[in-house]
């Protein structure tokens, strides 16, 4: 697809994810890309000096969204990225139901009177639930069991049903658990990589919370950035499609293996076990292969080498 001759509009587009996926479109030759954040998360030295990026403070679900229609009506996509974090559900769920819930509604409706001809929409594992009986599969019954996992299904649900409504093709992708340079280290459980590198690299003790046989689905952020273009320039429609490495990796594997990264002999503390103890979370992810001929491309520890030296070079503070 000729990138080039095409707006794009990326909602979270100077968080972790988001920036990343903002680079490459720029790579790509993309037109212009119109780039919403509310820099809860975000910030704007995530993104590189462009001329065709144009940056907007908003925050989805409380800021007026009439603001924004004459920017969407440039654009032919929409990668809905903004989204409230799972570890904000517990402390602050109606900013959860604001910003996954009544923003993103506002966004895909918006869509529908600007002509947009696709919507790629940024879900989480947390849509299922289920958090024991692996492996994941697109057509699971999903029984959420968080505030944030419900808000994601709701998104779902509201992207079908405006889709429809508006007549313009969508694709679902359900992340797992995303890693790599500029995550923001207070993400939750997403960010046990950062938060344990940050402290191999001030010569500190990494810290796992319970025995560490918990196990996760870790999949590096350039895949899902992959994973997230393939499905823009396909004629995928109507689909949901989880994106992980498909493979299950203990936590205690985990430090093991960025220990030695980080070329240290420290030993392990460990903390009181959390919700996580005992359960494995991994990704089915046969359905993307087939549709999309997509795969992880970088290995666990080609990324955890590439993360951690992006740490090295950008410690935070």
């Amino acid at each position: 697809m000729p990138w080039k001759k095409h707006s794009v509009l990326v909602t979270g587009g100077a968080g972790f994810i988001g920036s990343h996926l903002v680079r490459r479109l720029l790579d790509l030759g993309v037109k212009k890309v119109i780039v919403i954040d509310s820099f809860e998360y975000g910030s704007e030295e995530n993104l590189p000096a462009d001329s065709r990026i144009v940056l907007i403070k908003h925050n989805i679900g409380t800021d007026s969204i009439v603001s924004l229609e004459q920017l969407i009506r440039k654009c032919a996509y929409i990668f809905h990225l903004a989204a409230q974090k799972h570890n904000q559900s517990l402390a602050t769920p109606y900013a959860i139901y604001q910003t996954n819930i009544i923003g993103t509604a506002d966004i895909f409706e918006l869509a529908g009177k600007c002509g947009v001809k696709k919507i790629i929409f940024s879900s989480s594992l947390y849509s299922y639930g289920q958090i024991t009986l692996p492996p994941m599969r697109e057509d699971d019954c999903v029984n959420p069991h968080t505030i944030y996992g419900i808000s994601k299904v709701a998104g779902e649900q509201l992207l079908a049903y405006y889709a429809n409504k508006h007549k313009y093709d969508y694709a679902v992708l359900r992340l797992f658990f995303v890693y790599g340079p500029r995550q923001f280290p207070g993400m939750g459980y997403k960010s046990v990589i950062v938060k344990n590198f940050e402290r191999l690299a001030g010569g500190k003790r990494p810290i796992i919370f319970g025995d560490g046989n918990q196990s996760l689905d870790y999949i590096y952020v350039d895949d899902v950035i992959n994973a997230l273009i393939k499905v823009a320039e396909s004629h995928v429609n109507c689909e949901i499609l989880n994106v992980g490495s498909g493979k299950a990796t203990s936590v205690s594997s985990l430090i093991t293996s960025m220990k030695k990264i980080a070329g240290s002999t420290a030993e392990i503390d460990y903390g009181p076990a959390d919700e996580t103890q005992g359960t494995i979370r991994v990704s089915d992810i046969k359905k993307i292969e087939r549709v999309l001929q997509w795969q992880p491309a970088v290995t666990l520890e080609d990324g955890l080498e590439r993360t951690f030296s992006w740490i090295k070079e950008n410690k935070y503070e």
